[in-house]
């Protein structure tokens, strides 16, 4: 294999597979270790052969040994750094005939995975979450925390029906109230997840039964709620939270969405100013805020929101979403571009509708109105929100325009008519939103 074949497959760079194989031509695996740090398994499967072949392999790999402790103790237990150094540690202590500490290691190595699994479920790694998950129960089939989190992984990535099976197992297997409360609000979120809002519904309230208190039952029956439009009783549930836990910021962040959707617009933006002040850097946060304050025709504040909301973290596609949407009402339309094409083929599915939308804006923007018809009716097709419908009332106006400039007024009168009823059907979702609002007033002035 080749110098640029190895780099090919590693995804190192040639001059720095050519450091680490110089280094190795005189056996130092050490130095080469401590030059790449983190080593792609091809490159260290190539240096563990090399030091197989020296007649001091022992005292080789037991320097190795000793260096992957020390880097060990300078990770923190949640990255994948850690691990690494930690399946180096661990094979070179065998190696190198300290199979005690090796075991020790070992030891200390899958409590730190657990932990690890769970953290990084918790930031929303969920891949490699999973893959922590599925390691240590090889060796720890019957835990109980990481068949839970193995469970929510699967659903976070779209294996809703693999994950039901596992909870559906976990509740035959358990009769903690507490324990059984946690899998009926999993269960409750697999059902979220996949737009079913009543069966959510159903499982946060069996969960609630089990355990009265439990917050994120008490949310996820007011998230449920509110999407069936039944404010009063959303609020209800949120004020019971908000009395458990009085400073929560999620629940502070739905009481903003409930007090929004009644149209306290000022007191739903000034309770999510608390929220961000509290929690600057929290990527959803900074989100919500953003969209308070775009749906309030604020947009150079809601770009500026999205921007630190993208900053905070950039795998979180919402507020990449609109902040390509609020990119094009600016007129910054390559910057639009650009957000767009980075986000092809990284939103899941259940959002792959929400950029139909955005390109077709984009489109709009531009006067390709055949375009934009295209992407809005795709949009439109898989989920009649507020949003999706006003584009496509954008897009019947721009056609509304053309067929009057062609002198064929019957066709644009008609053109119109179904804009207006597009409006009014938003608004029949989002009543109070003001941007739908002005849009229906400007509509019936022209």
């Amino acid at each position: 294999m080749s110098v640029d074949d190895l780099a090919a497959m590693s995804g190192l760079t040639a001059d720095a597979v050519v450091a680490d194989v110089d280094a190795l031509a005189d056996h130092n695996l050490l130095e080469a270790e401590r030059a790449s740090v983190k080593l792609h398994p091809l490159v260290s499967d190539y240096y563990w052969k090399q030091a197989r072949a020296t007649p001091d392999f022992e005292t080789l790999v037991s320097r190795i040994a000793d260096h992957a402790k020390a880097a060990l103790a300078r990770e923190k237990p949640d990255s994948v750094r850690f691990v690494n150094w930690l399946a180096t540690a661990c094979r070179a202590l065998f190696l190198s005939n300290r199979p005690d500490e090796a075991r020790a290691l070992r030891r200390d190595f899958s409590g730190e995975l657990k932990l690890a699994a769970i953290e990084l479920y918790q930031r929303g790694d969920y891949q490699v979450s999973l893959k922590y998950c599925d390691a240590y129960l090889e060796e720890y089939p019957s835990d109980f925390e990481i068949n839970f989190h193995r469970a929510r992984n699967l659903s976070r990535i779209g294996r809703d029906e693999e994950s039901l099976k596992i909870i559906d197992c976990l509740l035959e297997g358990t009769a903690s109230p507490h324990r059984r409360a946690r899998l009926h609000f999993a269960r409750g979120r697999v059902f979220w997840e996949t737009r079913k809002p009543e069966p959510a519904k159903v499982e946060f309230l069996k969960a609630l039964d089990l355990s009265p208190n439990y917050l994120p039952a008490l949310q996820g029956v007011s998230e449920a709620l509110l999407t069936q439009g039944n404010i009063a009783d959303a609020s209800g549930f949120i004020e019971r939270a908000l009395k458990a836990s009085p400073m929560d910021s999620h629940s502070l962040s739905m009481k903003a969405d409930i007090l929004w959707k009644r149209g306290q617009v000022q007191d739903a933006v000034d309770t999510m100013a608390v929220i961000v002040r509290a929690q600057p850097e929290n990527a959803t946060y900074l989100f919500r805020m953003g969209r308070f304050l775009q749906q309030s025709n604020l947009l150079e504040d809601a770009y500026k929101y999205f921007q630190r909301a993208k900053a905070a973290d950039q795998s979180f596609v919402d507020p990449r979403l609109s902040l390509a949407s609020t990119s094009i009402d600016l007129g910054r339309l390559q910057e639009a571009r650009a957000e767009i094409d980075a986000l092809k083929g990284r939103v899941a599915a259940d959002k792959a509708f929400v950029l139909n939308e955005i390109e077709a804006k984009y489109h709009l923007a531009l006067g390709e109105v055949e375009l934009a018809a295209d992407l809005a009716s795709k949009a439109l097709d898989y989920h009649r929100n507020a949003f999706t419908l006003s584009i496509m009332a954008k897009v019947e106006m721009a056609k509304y325009k053309n067929a009057q400039l062609e002198g064929m007024s019957v066709m644009a009168d008609s053109h119109k008519r179904r804009a207006v009823q597009l409006v009014e059907e938003a608004l029949t979702k989002d009543p109070t939103n003001p941007v739908l609002t002005s849009q229906l007033k400007g509509l019936k002035a022209s």
